[in-house]
């Protein structure tokens, strides 16, 4: 790929990666004033902050990647990039094939997860991020074992909820992580099945950057 057109991504990234900087503060600030400290409890806006802090990173690596001339990312950030691409589909997947369902079932609107900040956290952001991860961050190819970086997050925020739900230090966020309630094999089940899906996801979206991202090697 000619610089020129590296250097039109980078211009672009940076145009996105402060967009999503901007939406995730102001869904962030207008979350806490509803739902105050427990709002981190929720996968969604974990992600969220992460993909906040990431594209921060982006952001500035992209303008040293312009001013220096090199027109590529270190490896790293492309790797964040690549994490919260990976975490914010989990969340968008999630909203769409499960709770969605598990909403209407319960007699809510079809459009129940989409209202206020909840269309930015669970649609926008997650578009724009894995976006800006797929076409506009030039970097060296990743590597296979990459995959495995969104599992070990999506585990240890599991293993951490289970803690502080079963510890009552916080309600529980979604209806699949109840330990209390649903059955052990239940609980099994869903882990499993949210396993594979982040897997899916992350082993996909490296692949999609491979055939249709920037990549310099």
């Amino acid at each position: 790929m000619d610089e020129r057109n590296l250097q039109k991504r980078l211009m672009l990234a940076i145009i996105v990666n402060i967009a999503v900087i901007a939406l995730v503060v102001w869904t962030m600030l207008s979350d806490f004033k509803v739902l105050g400290w427990s709002m981190f409890a929720y996968y969604t806006e974990l992600s969220n902050i992460f993909a906040l802090v990431t594209c921060g990173l982006g952001a500035a690596y992209s303008v040293i990647a312009i001013m220096k001339r090199s027109y590529i990312l270190p490896e790293f950030v492309k790797i964040l990039k690549y994490v919260a691409a990976c975490l914010l589909t989990i969340v968008f997947l999630v909203v769409l094939f499960v709770l969605t369902p598990y909403q209407m079932a319960a007699g809510e609107s079809i459009f129940s997860l989409v209202k206020g900040t909840m269309l930015f956290t669970h649609i926008v952001v997650p578009i724009l991020v894995v976006a800006d991860f797929i076409f506009l961050a030039p970097a060296e190819r990743l590597e296979f074992p990459v995959t495995f970086i969104p599992i070990t997050v999506s585990v240890l925020y599991a293993v951490v909820i289970f803690l502080l739900y079963g510890l009552n230090v916080v309600a529980v966020p979604y209806f699949f992580l109840d330990i209390k309630s649903n059955p052990t094999y239940l609980t099994i089940l869903y882990l499993i099945g949210m396993m594979a899906l982040v897997y899916l996801v992350s082993f996909f979206l490296r692949k999609l950057d491979s055939h249709f991202g920037p990549c310099i090697h």
